[in-house]
């Protein structure tokens, strides 16, 4: 990113960014609904997909906000404010788009969170059996992961058989 971003660039790309959020966010609420789905009916290997494919959209968003706040505080120290309410929204109109999808974010983000929780609410609930057969091919892929780790070790080493 260039060091010499207006203001106005700079709002642009926050805009940008937060659209990029918003979309993966949706994503990640219906991965969230799936899951609930495939929690209720015990399916546990969809269940480990839906969890994994969570986790690669939500790295994603983590990047999103460390990308945000960074260019934020640019803004921020560009204008000489510490808070987004101090933006001169005529100068700034742009501030309006960026407001709104920041709302909606937290509007998401907020869906998210409760069928999250009502997600690990029912994983407690059935606490032995659901978590057992998670832990157990858990297990299994870590197991499977270094059997094959160590098959491709011994590819890589070659014995001298002469002695």
């Amino acid at each position: 990113m260039d060091d010499r971003m207006s203001s106005k660039e700079l709002i642009d790309k926050l805009i940008e960014i937060s659209k990029n959020k918003y979309r993966y966010l949706n994503i990640i609420l219906g991965i969230q609904k799936n899951l609930s789905i495939y929690i209720k009916e015990e399916k546990i290997q969809n269940i480990l997909r839906q969890i994994d494919l969570n986790d690669r959209y939500m790295s994603k968003v983590q990047g999103f906000d460390r990308d945000f706040y960074s260019l934020f505080n640019k803004l921020k120290s560009n204008l000489g404010i510490d808070s987004i309410d101090k933006i001169d929204v005529k100068k700034y109109p742009q501030l309006k788009e960026l407001k709104k999808i920041v709302v909606e974010i937290l509007k998401l983000d907020e869906e998210i969170r409760i069928i999250e929780n009502q997600n690990i609410k029912i994983i407690k609930k059935d606490k032995g059996e659901i978590s057992n057969k998670l832990r157990g091919i858990k297990q299994g892929t870590n197991a499977d992961k270094a059997y094959k780790t160590q098959k491709n070790l011994l590819k890589g080493t070659s014995f001298n058989k002469k002695k």
